[in-house]
């Protein structure tokens, strides 16, 4: 199936995505062979499995603060907040009040690239909360990476049970419903979607038509999405792409070593000039899922 289709995640494939937790990946098998939560196919778990991966995240996110990938990060944010709020064509750079993660997978495999981006992503609070606490001229307080300022949302459709106790030890609210990407904001929210299908960014666009000012994606490149659409002039990415900017963060060959190269590469943070002097396109017909009797989640 292409990378620009939806994927139907049933209950026999949640199964699945356990075993073969269990076997995939260039690391050691020991690592590989213990998906933390062992039972999550009929809901058991143990205290010692949640604290073992909580120690893990733990441990992740201490060596990811030192990767070239959020470096680069951190420097591309950095210059967007210095620019005069004139020349920006997004002001949702000076302040983030929620962090939106869809797509991870299950973070409690060890040394997973699912693991991995979760790190990224409390990364990602801890740095935006210094930066809004430096912008505002509030001291900084010694915090750790889990005291949360910016509100986080996460959603998965294989997130077992013991996975989400882990996100609210996190304090990380996870996501009941499959929104299918149509979240709608209305204040600046930053969307954690690298390696989402094609359409759920499309129904992140279409929610948000009138409020693209306000939102930010880190994930794939929408510009490569439009490039490869072979003309198809109703989708949400061709009918914007006169105003989404995007800039590639770059992986170095010693992150690649640490987490895979298949946990970031190809990422872009992408924004839209809403200020542009074109006139925003109308917003194409909603796309609905069809019926076609499969039974699951659509990611």
């Amino acid at each position: 199936m292409s990378s620009e289709e939806w994927s139907v995640v049933t209950k026999d494939d949640k199964r699945r995505v356990a075993r073969s937790g269990r076997r995939r990946g260039k690391q050691s098998p020991q690592k590989y062979s213990q998906l933390v939560d062992d039972n999550a196919s009929n809901g058991s778990w143990t205290k010692e499995a949640k604290d073992k991966a909580l120690e893990k995240i733990a441990e992740c996110e201490e060596q990811f603060q030192r990767t070239d990938f959020h470096k680069n990060f951190m420097t591309e944010w950095e210059s967007k907040v210095a620019v005069t709020d004139e020349d920006n064509p997004a002001n949702v750079w000076s302040h983030v009040d929620e962090i939106v993660c869809y797509g991870i997978g299950n973070f409690s495999i060890l040394d997973s690239s699912a693991m991995w981006q979760l790190a990224c992503a409390l990364c990602i609070r801890k740095f935006l909360n210094e930066v809004q606490r430096n912008k505002s001229g509030e001291e900084s307080p010694q915090q750790s990476l889990r005291q949360s300022g910016i509100e986080m949302t996460f959603f998965d459709p294989c997130t077992t049970d013991m996975e989400a106790k882990i996100l609210e030890e996190l304090q990380m609210k996870n996501l009941n419903k499959n929104e299918r990407g149509k979240h709608f904001v209305n204040t600046n929210t930053l969307f954690f979607m690298i390696h989402c299908p094609k359409q759920l960014y499309g129904n992140l666009l279409w929610s948000n038509w009138n409020a693209l000012d306000k939102i930010l994606i880190l994930g794939n490149s929408l510009c490569t999405y439009h490039e490869r659409s072979f003309g198809s002039e109703e989708q949400e990415i061709n009918l914007l792409i006169d105003f989404i900017y995007e800039k590639l963060i770059p992986c170095s060959k010693q992150d690649i070593e640490k987490f895979s190269e298949t946990a970031f590469n190809d990422s872009f943070l992408t924004w839209f000039d809403c200020k542009s002097t074109k006139s925003l396109p109308s917003r194409p017909p909603e796309f609905i899922v069809p019926k076609d009797g499969m039974v699951g989640e659509l990611l």
